[in-house]
């Protein structure tokens, strides 16, 4: 039974691995359509590693040298969630900078609709 509660908890630690490494991937490129999928699926992946831990821990309570095998594997997970959240702080002020451009924009042709007495484009004919 204890290696069965293992194999599912290494099981899960690679799929929470693998996850991180497809939204990494997905943040770097740019693509962010799915960014509400993403934290549906990081949500139930998360939960999954909890009840699973919390298994895995009350089957080896006082044995601490079980723990060390499952230590990189959560080592790896911890990197990558401080990856992932450098990624998702540069892609946001990435965004920020893009919206503030935007709005400077905004404001410039805003000032060219309001020029003139007539407060629109203003065109002349040659014809008389």
């Amino acid at each position: 039974m204890s290696d069965l509660v293992k194999d599912r908890l290494t099981a899960t630690l690679v799929e929470f691995r693998r996850l991180q490494l497809r939204h990494g991937k997905s943040c770097r490129q740019g693509s962010l359509s799915d960014i509400f999928r993403w934290q549906d699926e990081r949500q139930r992946a998360f939960l999954c590693l909890q009840h699973d831990l919390d298994v895995w821990c009350e089957q080896n309570k006082g044995k601490v040298r079980k723990a060390a095998d499952l230590q990189c594997l959560i080592g790896e997970i911890m990197e990558g969630e401080q990856d992932l959240a450098r990624q998702v702080a540069w892609r946001r002020e990435q965004l920020k900078q893009g919206l503030k451009n935007m709005r400077c924009g905004r404001r410039v042709l805003v000032g060219y609709g309001n020029s003139g007495i007539g407060g629109g484009a203003c065109f002349v004919s040659s014809r008389m």
